[in-house]
């Protein structure tokens, strides 16, 4: 199979990390497409993946650069891992079929440009159940939508015991200090405003415990005038390596993933691979891997009383977290590893290709 695989994000998140995995592991001839300045691009070049050219940002963007990327590299199909990389793939296209990749809960808008450029793809691969539902009630036949949820590479989670120290030196933290985390872009529909509040409730009950957030984003000044205005004990950590990461890992008692809307949750899983308990909202696709008693906790979105209660209760029985905590880093090793995603997501182009062939 021969894929030219499109990224217009100026970011990092969730879903770039999907994709060098994919690249990583994924059968058959795959190039990319992404912009000059992506934050992905120097670690796609320390992988040694092809890069087939320069995405130009824009919804107006010129497609030049993307047709004669096609014209060289020559691919069976074009994946737009991106709103953007869908919009330029569908009006570049020509004959090709266009995969789409879903990774957010919310339905796209309802002009007739967006409509059609929708009706224009040949498919698309959902992260989860939940963002599958948001296809087939916006329109999309349920044979063009397929679910492969996210992947990691289990071994690349192992918390850093010092890596770990030197965070919470760094930040000042007492040896007796019980440390929370959250990962997630500042965004509002992550959720951190609520635990923020939840922590402000939890201060005077556990003054012992503080929560590290860690993530960039426009929600960052917001974020901080809350903690202020609360006097919340929670610390904004900013982006952080994939090194950083783990030390962070080492340095919680638990992870906490507030989002009030959530394709999957990529954090949670990192989590999980890392043997990390974790609390999450019920929002999106996060119930098809938090299974409450077995894999961690889930609390109702948006819901401050409920997420500092259940904070309460985890700190109280950190046994019980650590018990699933080891049932969730096994469900990740067998469900949701690196390589069965890239299979996974090679069998649903597979299928969604024979649906093109077949309506041809």
């Amino acid at each position: 199979m021969r894929v030219l695989h499109l990224d217009a994000a100026a970011e990092w998140r969730g879903g770039q990390t999907q994709l060098r995995l994919l690249l990583r592991h994924a059968p058959g001839t795959h190039g990319v497409m992404l912009p000059k300045d992506a934050p992905l691009r120097p670690k796609l070049d320390e992988d040694g993946a092809r890069i087939c050219g320069d995405l130009p940002h824009g919804w107006l963007a010129s497609a030049r650069p993307l047709k004669q990327a096609i014209t060289l590299f020559e691919p069976e199909m074009i994946a737009a891992h991106t709103p953007q990389a869908h919009a330029l793939a569908v009006r570049a296209a020509g004959a090709l079929p266009v995969i789409v990749h879903r990774r957010v809960d919310f339905a796209p808008g309802t002009s007739p440009l967006t409509r059609a450029r929708y009706r224009a793809a040949q498919g698309y691969v959902c992260v989860s159940e939940a963002v599958r539902r948001v296809l087939l009630d916006y329109g999309v036949p349920p044979e063009r939508a397929l679910v492969v949820r996210d992947g990691v590479e289990v071994s690349a989670h192992r918390p850093d015991p010092e890596g770990a120290a030197r965070l919470r030196a760094s930040l000042g933290l007492a040896a007796s200090c019980l440390a929370i985390g959250a990962v997630g872009a500042l965004v509002p529909h992550k959720g951190h405003r609520v635990l923020i509040e939840a922590m402000a409730w939890l201060r005077a009950r556990r003054p012992d415990v503080v929560a590290l957030i860690a993530g960039e984003g426009k929600a960052r000044r917001s974020l901080q005038a809350q903690i202020d205005r609360l006097g919340a004990p929670v610390r904004l950590l900013g982006q952080l390596s994939a090194a950083e990461l783990r030390g962070l890992h080492g340095a919680i008692e638990l992870l906490v993933h507030p989002s009030i809307e959530e394709g999957l949750g990529q954090a949670v899983i990192e989590a999980m691979a890392a043997g990390v308990p974790v609390i999450a909202s019920d929002a999106g696709g996060l119930a098809e891997i938090v299974r409450p008693g077995e894999t961690g906790r889930l609390v109702p979105p948006d819901h401050p009383d409920a997420l500092a209660e259940t904070l309460h209760h985890a700190l109280l029985n950190r046994s019980e977290g650590q018990r699933m905590a080891l049932e969730a880093r096994s469900f990740v090793r067998h469900h949701l590893s690196a390589e069965g995603m890239a299979q996974r997501t090679t069998q649903a182009y597979q299928k969604l290709l024979l649906g093109a062939a077949t309506d041809a």
